[in-house]
């Protein structure tokens, strides 16, 4: 699955997330597809009203995906962006990395969210649905700059090293992105895991945003 969004100038408040099932759980996709809608909704509600935290709306999805199936269990990750600056929350072995244009010098690695791993660095400690789940792990991004956040399953990251997606996130330049570029992006490091043989379901989100 690829997916791909563009985004100028921050007025409001906007949300993206990215679950996958976890494959030992018989029904990890509808987990996944519980949750993410769970997440949208509670960060995406309208922020007159008293906004719910980052860690309370993954609490919620955590329950929501338990009172509905007794075998299920999936990540998460989400960004949320505001006026006042950039918020990043992970749960599992999916991934944020995050990109920075600076002037001349170009796109730089800038961030990575933690990935939540057991002592082997292959599975995950803690996943939404499951006895394990804890809590989000949180950063911020101060509301300066122009980034390019990318969102990924296991099955994309694993399988395309750092260095292949600063490069082709460097194709966008100093230039804004049409949504078609993202998707081309997108489309492209997809084929460069599924050129890698993985074997795992591949998910990736592009997210363009600047600051003024």
């Amino acid at each position: 699955l690829v997916r791909s969004r563009g985004l100028g100038d921050v007025y409001k408040r906007q949300i993206y997330v990215l679950c996958d099932g976890a494959n030992s759980t018989p029904w990890g996709g509808d987990a996944a597809r519980i949750c993410a809608s769970s997440i949208v909704s509670s960060l995406g509600a309208d922020s007159s009203i008293e906004s719910v935290t980052t860690s309370k709306a993954y609490a919620n999805a955590d329950a929501l995906v338990k009172k509905h199936f007794s075998n299920a269990a999936c990540t998460s990750i989400s960004v949320k962006i505001e006026s006042t600056g950039i918020e990043l929350a992970s749960c599992g072995d999916s991934l944020i990395e995050v990109f920075k244009f600076i002037p001349i010098l170009g796109w730089k690695k800038f961030y990575q969210t933690q990935l939540d791993l057991l002592e082997d660095h292959k599975s995950p400690s803690q996943l939404i649905g499951s006895e394990t789940y804890d809590k989000p792990n949180l950063f911020s991004l101060p509301p300066k700059g122009t980034f390019a956040i990318l969102l990924m399953s296991d099955g994309l990251y694993q399988f395309t090293s750092s260095k292949v997606r600063k490069k082709n996130i460097s194709k966008i330049g100093g230039l804004v992105p049409s949504n078609e570029d993202l998707t081309f992006l997108s489309s492209k490091l997809a084929s460069e895991a599924i050129q890698s043989q993985s074997p795992d379901d591949i998910s990736i989100g592009i997210i363009w945003v600047k600051f003024k």
